[in-house]
């Protein structure tokens, strides 16, 4: 009974090993010799549809459009040196993160994946706002 039990315990190892496996980590691009893949991506996906009020479906290319969009705004914040009120950015990245934990979305991302995206979008809007 023992090595039965076994012998199942190894085959849904496997299976699950296997399944883990499809999500294989793709080069998306580079910019300043940092490269995003499509972990990355996705990370950002979820982000998006955790703060989709109206669940709008965009495309993959919207996405990733969207992505390398949040990306060079960040590129440009750090050659340029300009100043995030970090006071600012965790308020709204606890009230942010306080509203996902409160809906119980099915899309998840970590905390440290989270805060990463709200600091995109506040470096575009801020970069944006000084235009």
């Amino acid at each position: 009974m023992k090595i039965y039990l076994i012998k199942i315990l190894l085959i849904l190892i496997i299976i699950s090993n296997s399944l883990k496996a499809e999500e294989v980590e793709k080069i998306l691009f580079s910019i300043n010799d940092e490269i995003y893949t499509t972990v990355d991506l996705n990370n950002r996906i979820n982000y998006l549809k955790i703060l989709s009020i109206n669940n709008v479906n965009l495309t993959y290319e919207n996405h990733l459009k969207d992505f390398i969009s949040v990306l060079l705004y960040n590129e440009h914040v750090k050659e340029y040196k300009i100043n995030i009120n970090e006071k600012i950015l965790n308020d709204f990245y606890n009230s942010l993160l306080t509203n996902y934990k409160k809906e119980k979305s099915n899309f998840y991302i970590s905390e440290e994946e989270f805060l990463k995206n709200v600091r995109y979008d506040y470096q575009r809007k801020i970069v944006l706002e000084n235009l």
